[in-house]
């Protein structure tokens, strides 16, 4: 049974179920049925678009056929395409999942249903690593196991895949939205609501909701202020009230700026 993609740029991977066989009698012709049958679930993978020319590190899991699996790859841009390294812990031999497998390998799957042989994962007790090169530039990860290494189309058997949430993940951020930077020494509280007031700020609130702004901006004021006078329990009660106006009034203007 073969993968598929959906044009979405959602690759329909493939988890497995086995089915166990009653134990009970043996009726004619059974020694002819397996001990156990495979079904196909499709399961999501994101597919990335690697916009980025700074170097992108993404988490591999594993599924339940290897649950315990995880990783990472780490994606470059190189002249002519895109360098991936990937390395793999929690692996067990191919040969341990079933008869017909002797190794895995990584691929790159894109919209259209095209598969890609990104390379041969070189396990070591139970870490595995491989390194490739391409010139796709927006694509799904898995790794299979599969019979050899010079495999052309996946098989079902799905043992880990890029964690993150289903969907184009475009990794590139509008620079007034990239994350602020954050010291030791001052509370996650106060600069999320930093972050809050520039966020509701950036969708227009100022001139959509200019009174629930204002009073998130006054509340990130008082926080600032016990926060210099070293109040902290009062920097963290201001600095969430302020949150909670700052995403009211983002609320508020959004569905204006909708309507």
């Amino acid at each position: 049974m073969r993968l598929t993609l959906r044009f979405c740029a959602l690759l329909a991977g493939s988890l497995m179920e086995f089915t166990a066989f009653a134990q009970t009698g043996s009726p004619a012709g059974s020694e002819l049925r397996p001990a156990y049958s495979v079904r196909s679930i499709p399961q999501p993978m994101p597919v990335v678009a690697y916009l980025s020319s700074a170097p992108m590190r993404l988490d591999f899991a594993g599924t339940w056929l290897l649950p315990k699996a995880h990783g990472d790859a780490q994606v470059t841009t190189v002249p002519g395409g895109l360098q991936i390294e990937v390395q793999l812990k929690g692996l067990c031999a191919a040969s341990d999942l079933g008869p017909a497998y002797l190794t895995y390998v990584l691929w790159a799957g894109i919209p259209g249903g095209k598969f890609h042989n990104l390379g041969e994962v070189s396990v070591t007790g139970s870490a595995g690593a491989v390194a490739a090169t391409t010139e796709l530039t927006g694509f799904a990860m898995f790794v299979t196991a599969e019979p050899y290494f010079a495999v052309t189309e996946p098989s079902d058997a799905v043992v880990l895949r890029i964690a993150t949430a289903p969907g184009s993940l475009r990794y590139k951020f509008a620079p007034d939205l990239l994350p602020l930077l954050r010291d030791r020494e001052t509370p996650l509280d106060l600069v999320q609501a930093r972050n809050a007031v520039r966020i509701a700020r950036r969708v227009g609130a100022e001139r959509l909701a200019s009174a629930q702004l204002q009073t998130a901006v006054e509340l990130l004021s008082q926080a600032e202020r016990e926060y210099r006078v070293d109040d902290r329990w009062q920097t963290v009660l201001k600095a969430r009230q302020a949150i909670e106006a700052a995403e009211a009034a983002r609320m508020i203007a959004a569905r204006a700026a909708s309507e």
